[in-house]
């Protein structure tokens, strides 16, 4: 993570609240499909 007029900073986690995120990158190596999930999809009871 860089924050401004600072050097790096490497974390093991991170958390944030509300619309804090603007964009991030992720690496080659980084295992989103891991992490992606397929909604389910709710059925209408009749």
């Amino acid at each position: 993570m860089t924050l401004k007029i600072r050097k790096p900073t490497q974390l093991k986690s991170l958390t944030t609240r509300g619309n804090n995120i603007c964009y991030f990158i992720l690496t080659n190596s980084f295992p989103l499909n891991t992490f992606l999930v397929e909604p389910k999809i709710k059925s209408k009871k009749r």
